[in-house]
């Protein structure tokens, strides 16, 4: 599953992980087009994104993984 979204606090990003984590899924984090070498399910990784627009993809995600994204969701820019 691939979800842009915003974490635009510590905790939001302590909740992502701690959902992640949870869920033993692999986790893919983007941003501005660049993949990066961090893994979602680390908070120290993922304290530098606070309140940057991410693209993340996600393995098996669970319902309440699903429901957490929806939180952080964000829509993606179109050109006119």
């Amino acid at each position: 599953m691939k979800r842009s979204i915003c974490l635009p606090n510590v905790e939001s990003v302590t909740e992502f992980v701690r959902a992640t984590e949870s869920n033993r899924c692999h986790v893919t984090v983007t941003k501005n087009g660049c993949s990066y070498g961090v893994d979602g399910r680390s908070i120290v990784g993922m304290m530098v994104f606070v309140g940057d627009r991410l693209q993340v993809d996600i393995d098996d995600c669970s319902d309440e993984l699903i429901h957490m994204l929806n939180k952080y969701a964000i829509e993606e820019k179109t050109s006119a």
